[in-house]
């Protein structure tokens, strides 16, 4: 038997491998033939390092153990230990993507009752979910013909419009820089690093300065602003919320 410690996320975890000398024969089960009724013994990884893994889940084409999931049909099973009860990538099932695993029949339901605003206030929306409903909200923005080129226009009348007040006048103003890669704020005292050399050549935008650190994450909207996304957006129509895929 051996502990193997693994880093997810910046958390330690552990699993356990097994040596085919530590369980019984019997207990042995090669991946392409494991059955539901399976469970609970151990699956034999194919790749000669003579490891096994418990197994306690197993549906379809899929079986997962406390080291991973397995496909059953893959050529070669490689001992490769995942965080427990994790996804066939590696991540756990809740942190994958919307394009790398398609959402399942519950997050398609949750998404559908928020957008018709009839999800409780003390249900939680999954980042899942979150995916979901920009997806559709940015599908009925390109339906109404809301795109760049409409913000901007917007956005300059706001800015030239005399009756607004000066603090509406400049917030349009503001976020009108942002779009052309000019921040206006309050000016810094801190130092900063110069730019690597090919950035002194390149005109980057607020934009491409967030996204050139590989380390940078995308910071999803909250529940709140997506509440107001749709009160702003017309009316989204029932038959044009999901279109359920069949599985």
């Amino acid at each position: 038997m051996m502990i193997v410690e693994i880093l997810y996320r910046g958390i330690p975890q552990q699993c356990v491998l097994y040596d085919i000398w530590d369980i019984p024969e019997e207990q042995i089960a090669l991946p392409h033939t494991v059955l539901t009724e399976d469970v609970g013994k151990y699956a034999l990884y194919t790749d000669g390092s003579r490891m096994l893994a418990k197994i306690v889940h197993k549906r379809g084409i899929y079986f997962n153990t406390l080291c991973g999931l397995f496909h059953k049909y893959d050529y070669v099973h490689i001992c490769r230990p995942k965080p427990r009860m994790s996804a066939y990538s590696g991540l756990l099932f809740h942190h994958e993507h919307v394009k790398l695993r398609r959402p399942n029949l519950k997050e398609r339901q949750t998404t559908e009752a928020f957008l018709a605003k009839k999800l409780p206030s003390n249900k939680r929306l999954s980042k899942r979910c979150i995916l979901l409903v920009l997806q559709r909200l940015q599908e009925h923005m390109n339906k109404k013909q809301i795109n760049e080129e409409w913000i901007i226009d917007k956005l300059k009348k706001e800015a030239e419009n005399p009756r607004n007040r000066g603090a509406d006048r400049l917030t349009a103003i503001t976020m009108l820089g942002r779009v052309g890669g000019i921040e206006i704020g309050v000016a810094t005292t801190n130092k900063s690093k110069s730019p690597a050399l090919f950035a002194q050549f390149n005109n980057y935008t607020i934009q491409d300065q967030r996204r050139k650190n590989a380390q940078d994450t995308v910071d999803l909207p909250t529940r709140k602003d997506l509440e107001s996304a749709i009160d702003v957006l017309p009316e989204i129509e029932d038959a044009e919320i999901i279109e359920c895929e069949p599985l």
